[in-house]
């Protein structure tokens, strides 16, 4: 594998013509899952309601065993 800065690129793309948008950052109170060990229903519901946008309160989790 091999990345290039824009300057280094010898391609097709006119990168000064692209629509370049800022990346999107996390919200809330989401804790990546690398540094967790094992997933709560709470973070559950907090990473789902943030996905759907909706309150953590509207997600219902079933387990089934």
């Amino acid at each position: 594998m091999r990345f290039y800065t824009t300057d280094q690129y010898d391609g097709d793309i006119d990168f000064d013509e692209l629509d370049w948008r800022p990346m999107p950052t996390m919200k809330g109170n989401i804790v990546p899952l690398a540094t967790k060990c094992g997933l709560t229903i709470a973070d559950a519901k907090i990473g789902l309601a943030e996905t759907f946008g909706v309150d953590p309160s509207a997600i219902e989790i079933t387990i089934r065993g």
